[in-house]
Formats: C-alpha cells, sequence, structure tokens
C-alpha cells in the first residue's frame, strides 16, 4: 500500500492527518484592494503619518520596500513600494540599497523603517550610518498568523488600498495557508515562488493601522488690519477691567 500511495497510506493506515492546504488572499480580494488604485508611487501629503517597512535579502530573495499611510475612510493605504532583485550567481551589495531606502524615507518625512529579524544587526549599524533607524519586529509563528489574519479581515472589509504592482498582485494570490496535523497554521510561499512583497505590505499596514490618523492643524493665517486694532482694542479693555474691576 505504500509503495502504491504513500500519502494514502500515512492517512488511511497509519491514521495520521494530512497538511492542508489553501489559497489565503483570493484575486478577488486583490482586485478589490487594487481598483482603482494608481500603479506610480503616490504623492507625499503632510497631513499623514507615514510607515514604513522592509523585507531584506541578498541572494537568492528579493530585497523589497513599501510605504503605507492611514486614512479613515480606505483604512491602510500603499503610497510606494520598490524592490530589488540579485542577478544570476550575484548578491545583492545591502550598501547601495540602503542609499535609496534613505532618500524614500526622506521624500515622505520618514527616518525610520520596519524589518524583521533578518541580519538586522548589520543592517541596523548600515541605516545609522544614513542617518534612519531600522527597527525590528519579531514575526515568529503566531504572531505571524495574527498579522496576516488581520490584513485579511481587512481586505475582506474593502479597507486596504495597494498600488496596482504585477509582481505583488500574484505573490498575494500564490500565498498558501497550511494547516498541519497537530493544528499548527503556517503562512508561506510556494517552493520557488517569494513572499517579500506580501511581508513587507502586512507589516507596513498593520504599524499604519496601529498609528492611525492625525491631520496636522492648519498653518496660522497672518491677521488683517482690523482683526490687529481689534485685538488692541480687547487688550486694553482687558487691562483696565484688571486694574478698576469693571468695564
Amino acid at each position: 500500500e505504500y509503495k502504491k500511495d504513500p500519502q494514502a497510506y500515512e492517512r488511511e493506515i497509519l491514521n495520521k492527518a494530512s497538511d492542508m492546504i489553501s489559497g489565503m488572499f483570493s484575486e478577488l480580494l486583490m482586485r478589490w484592494a487594487t481598483e482603482g488604485q494608481p500603479m506610480d508611487a503616490r504623492k507625499f501629503n503632510p497631513n499623514y503619518n507615514y510607515t514604513a517597512a522592509i523585507d531584506p535579502a541578498f541572494r537568492t530573495d528579493d530585497f523589497t520596500f513599501t510605504i503605507f499611510h492611514y486614512e479613515p475612510t480606505e483604512g491602510p493605504v500603499q503610497d510606494f513600494v520598490k524592490n530589488w532583485k540579485p542577478e544570476a550567481k550575484q548578491k545583492l551589495n545591502p550598501s547601495p540599497i540602503l542609499d535609496e531606502v534613505k532618500e524614500d524615507l526622506k521624500s515622505y518625512g520618514l527616518d525610520m523603517v520596519w524589518s524583521d529579524q533578518y541580519q538586522l544587526e548589520s543592517l541596523q549599524q548600515l541605516a545609522l550610518d544614513r542617518d534612519f533607524t531600522i527597527v525590528g519586529e519579531d514575526l515568529t509563528g503566531k504572531s505571524k498568523v495574527k498579522m496576516f489574519g488581520s490584513f485579511l479581515q481587512s481586505l475582506r472589509n474593502r479597507r486596504i488600498k495597494l498600488l496596482r504592482h504585477r509582481d505583488q498582485f500574484q505573490q498575494f494570490t500564490s500565498i498558501q495557508k497550511i494547516m498541519g496535523s497537530g493544528g499548527n497554521v503556517r503562512i508561506s510561499a510556494p517552493i520557488g515562488k517569494h513572499d517579500d512583497f506580501v511581508t513587507v505590505d502586512v507589516l507596513a499596514a498593520s504599524k499604519a493601522l496601529l498609528y492611525g490618523f492625525t491631520e496636522k492643524p492648519p498653518e496660522p493665517k497672518e491677521p488683517t488690519p482690523f482683526e490687529k486694532n481689534m485685538a488692541k482694542i480687547m487688550a486694553s479693555v482687558e487691562q483696565e477691567a484688571n486694574n478698576d474691576g469693571w468695564v
């Protein structure tokens, strides 16, 4: 029986539960998130609190970077995304990449970016040399499932807006949710595929949702001559009231 079908043997003869694999982000959800959205980066808006995230890699995977903000009516909104691919048999050099990241952060008024724990200490020193900070987010199995689950729920509620980026779209629709025999849940890309866009988007969106929306107060306007005269009159009236006790 094992020679005929090893998986059926373990399932039916040994009574072992098989892993259940399903797609996590459907094409319909991704179309909702990208419908009517731009392909290029959004312009900087001083009223928004921006958050950024990177998924660093240097050998076979891509180095990916994104920026989000939060809007009360839309939820987390993606403003910017960029990735660097290693050429055949060559590693990515982090120095020129971080030079670009610095300039992109600066254009959105940022000096900090979130990252997972991969090679964090060396990257943090390189970032400090460029006057910005990398803060680590420990994506354990449980925290990753929780964060991805929140992102999925926001997609279902149409509370996520993503840029129309082909590779990003394809990565989301290929991500798998794997239910293990012990009830454990794993989220990953299929063998040979990447998940760097998904990782940075989920991380940045969660931080944008956490920090929320803060509208900056309007700049004070120069008072008119009439307002200046009225201010002088009111000041003299108040002074008289303080001196005599009546107006």
